[in-house]
């Protein structure tokens, strides 16, 4: 009997054409394929194993190719041609500030490792360096989230190409700390891939195909260490994105003592990071990303690539731009490849990269945001301050932004220059005529309704910087969500939100005006 071939994909098929076979290799004898017929029954049992064989077919051939590929494992392998690693457990981070409550202290040390939590204890971050106190208080820029472990490792543990295995899978990779008291008195450095650091006795951490997390020690790791050598490892389990919290959730110390007690705790801003493990889509977007570039920025297109997915979380929009841009102002250098980086920030409680503080009154040293489009400045709630001029602030860089400018530096050719600035913001007035059934009275529900609607899908992580929003753009995505609305004008404006390409339009702050049917209801600004 000649083979099935290929093309016949399914059960059906395949069993139709063995029918087929069998009617002429019989001579039109084998008349009879019911399902009771012994003859059917091995056709059909054939035609199943066929069918499994194609099955098998797909799926190697599938899994060969990173578009097609469905099994984490066949990924892994592919993505070491690339040196890519997908990211595995990180802990969520957040700052802390610590106050005394009692008498004058200075030099105080808060031991690593000590535990903040919240009120009720559902909550876990860790310092994992030692907090200073000084002038009554002490802050600490990275407590991280997660369940402490601290184990001790032998020699014999250690593979013969240097890999120690860690026993837990919820591994915060962005915790591990490492301690070999015959190395050195103290922590062992960590850098992002030891295989590259040439002399230094340093580790870095990595994640196999089994998704095993292990360190990595340099090539001579058995010059240096020995029979007795022991190590000591400690990081944090965690529980990755649930691990963020919002600004001023950690309120005290876990431990109980003499020393906690001298101090109030707070977290000065939300958590950032804080991740579960790539999945296969999105190693599908970042693996081709590192591929092209290799980590390494040469030019304005890499820029983009190496910057569009925040590490931190913390950049809702970000702009890359060179001499070929006219909105940056470059001209070809002779000597350097040139380009400007906007950013703006996900957090809706900041209004730009920078802040601004007045240092002019050290009893009252607010934090101001200044609008540079409109020449206006705010306070921290947003509401417009007048009496403080421009010349009175005092500019300063988030911490974001200078650790998306330590990013671009480290990885950048040489050759490449860049600058980087606010991107400015435009606060647009909407005035709307909303018409609804005559009968129904949830005029201001509908109103509100509307109004959060827009600052939600409006929201910075949706638009881009330099994108205008046309009115009846706005008018459409209102009559495609709300059923009870008929119909809607858009006043204000009446053709489009238009901004500048280093502009991006803050539709959170955003003042309304709306009408249900003619009747004013919402009313944040003067229309007249």
């Amino acid at each position: 009997m000649n083979n099935t071939t290929y093309d016949r994909r399914s059960i059906e098929s395949i069993f139709e054409y063995l029918k087929e076979q069998a009617t002429e290799l019989s001579r039109g004898r084998w008349t009879d394929f019911s399902a009771g017929d012994i003859g059917s029954v091995m056709l059909g049992l054939m035609a199943f194993l066929a069918d499994q064989n194609n099955f098998q077919i797909d799926k190697t051939a599938s899994e060969l190719f990173l578009d097609t590929a469905v099994e984490r494992s066949s990924l892994m392998a592919m993505l070491k041609l690339v040196g890519y690693e997908p990211r595995h457990f990180e802990s969520a981070k957040t700052t802390i500030e610590l106050n005394t409550l009692l008498e004058d202290i200075n030099n105080d040390i808060i031991p690593a490792y000590t535990q903040f939590t919240n009120e009720d204890g559902t909550v876990s971050y860790y310092n994992l360096l030692p907090i200073i106190v000084s002038n009554n208080k002490g802050t600490c820029e990275e407590v991280y989230e997660g369940t402490r472990v601290s184990a001790t490792y032998q020699y014999s543990n250690i593979t013969a190409d240097g890999k120690l295995y860690l026993q837990d899978y919820r591994v915060g990779t962005n915790t591990v700390q490492l301690y070999i008291p015959s190395v050195s008195t103290d922590l062992i450095e960590r850098v992002k891939n030891v295989k590259f650091t040439a002399g230094k006795f340093a580790f870095s951490v990595h994640v196999n195909e089994d998704a095993q997390v292990y360190i990595q020690l340099p090539s001579f790791w058995a010059d240096v260490l020995n029979e007795s050598s022991t190590l000591r490892v400690s990081y944090l389990l965690t529980n990755g994105e649930s691990g963020r919290i919002g600004k001023g959730i950690l309120n005290r110390f876990a431990t109980e003592g003499n020393l906690y007690t001298r101090y109030s705790v707070t977290n000065t801003e939300q958590s950032t990071g804080g991740y579960f493990p790539e999945t296969v889509d999105e190693i599908k977007i970042s693996a081709p990303i590192h591929a092209r570039t290799m980590d390494t920025i040469v030019t304005k297109k890499d820029l983009d690539e190496l910057t569009m997915v925040d590490d931190a979380g913390s950049m809702a929009m970000i702009k890359c731009g060179d001499y070929n841009d006219d909105w940056t102002g470059y001209v070809q250098p002779d000597d350097a490849y040139k380009c400007k980086v906007l950013a703006v920030p996900h957090n809706y409680e900041e209004i730009s990269i920078y802040y601004y503080t007045n240092d002019n009154d050290t009893d009252d040293n607010h934090i101001y945001w200044y609008d540079e489009y409109n020449q206006k400045i705010y306070d921290e709630n947003m509401n417009e301050v007048t009496g403080i001029y421009i010349d009175q602030l005092t500019r300063h860089l988030t911490d974001k932004a200078k650790e998306m400018i330590k990013y671009i530096d480290e990885n950048r050719l040489a050759s490449l220059m860049f600058t980087y600035e606010d991107a400015k913001r435009y606060l647009p007035n909407i005035r709307m005529n909303i018409y609804t059934d005559p009968n129904d009275i949830r005029t201001l529900t509908i109103a509100n309704q509307v109004e959060t609607f827009m600052k939600e899908f409006y929201y910075r992580d949706n638009l881009t910087i330099g994108q205008s929003l046309p009115g009846s753009v706005i008018g459409r995505d209102i009559l495609n969500n709300f059923d009870a609305i008929t119909y809607i004008e858009i006043v204000e404006p009446d053709i489009n939100i238009a901004v500048d390409p280093d502009m991006y339009i803050d539709m959170y702050y955003a003042k309304f005006n709306i009408y249900v049917n003619d009747e004013l209801i919402i009313n944040e600004y003067n229309n007249l």
